[in-house]
């Protein structure tokens, strides 16, 4: 069983932020795993698809940093490298590091509710995906099934044919939408994205296998995300009934 967990790192700047929050909140994660164990920082930096996501809220002059990780040697790390009292660099402003709480976990022992039919994702920050160069800028079943399914086998779930995943992806039937796009502006670059909710079905001739599996699967979306750059901070999902 895939093991995720989610961290609130609660951080108060002493200036003022610019640019995208969700970049410099990756670069503080780097920048304090690398201080305090450079071995593994070395290894994220090496590794394409990162083993964590993250979001955040600003309120009253702080910010909730979430924090979701899928790997041992990180989920290990992070208490260490946010230390109370200490300090994160976020780009050129120092930010206090005010408190840090583990939030949920998701493994073998500790398992999501399964989701109840129909699904509604609510995409609470910018994502999109990215197909042979082109982004892509509506969340079809197969592209949020083949994203989530990397981020599960990293997280140590069970290997499923290309035959399964393509099966859940075509399933995973999208029936109304209220989606609006935004543009995040990472500096150098800007990146179109779209937020919202998109209401799905799953497709009653998918076999009970596959949807048992798809339903325990989508249930780690709250850690994954979806799509491009969750690690920055684009992507985030939460999972509810559909209303």
């Amino acid at each position: 069983m895939p093991h995720f967990t989610q961290y609130k790192i609660t951080l108060r700047p002493e200036g003022t932020l610019t640019g995208w929050l969700g970049h410099l909140l990756h670069g503080a994660l780097f920048a304090r795993v690398d201080e305090t164990n450079p071995s593994l920082g070395q290894a994220l930096h090496d590794q394409k698809r990162k083993p964590f996501s993250l979001r955040y809220t600003l309120q009253d002059g702080t910010v909730d940093f979430i924090l979701n990780v899928w790997d041992d040697a990180l989920r290990k790390a992070v208490p260490a490298a946010f230390l109370v009292g200490g300090y994160a660099l976020l780009s050129q402003t120092n930010a206090r590091i005010l408190s840090v709480s583990l939030e949920g976990q998701l493994n073998g022992v500790m398992k999501a509710p399964v989701p109840c039919e129909p699904l509604r994702l609510r995409f609470i920050t910018p994502a999109c995906f990215q197909h042979n160069g082109r982004t892509l800028l509506f969340p079809d079943g197969r592209l949020i099934c083949e994203s989530l399914y990397r981020d599960w086998v990293i997280a140590g779930g069970d290997a499923l044919p290309d035959s399964a995943i393509a099966a859940m992806g075509a399933a995973l039937c999208p029936t109304s939408y209220q989606l609006q796009t935004e543009t995040v502006d990472y500096g150098k670059f800007k990146l179109n994205g779209f937020r919202g909710t998109c209401k799905y079905a799953i497709d009653p001739v998918l076999a009970s296998g596959q949807r048992a599996r798809l339903l325990q699967m989508l249930g780690a979306l709250p850690y994954t995300g979806v799509g491009y750059k969750p690690a920055q901070g684009m992507g985030a999902v939460l999972l509810d009934a559909a209303k």
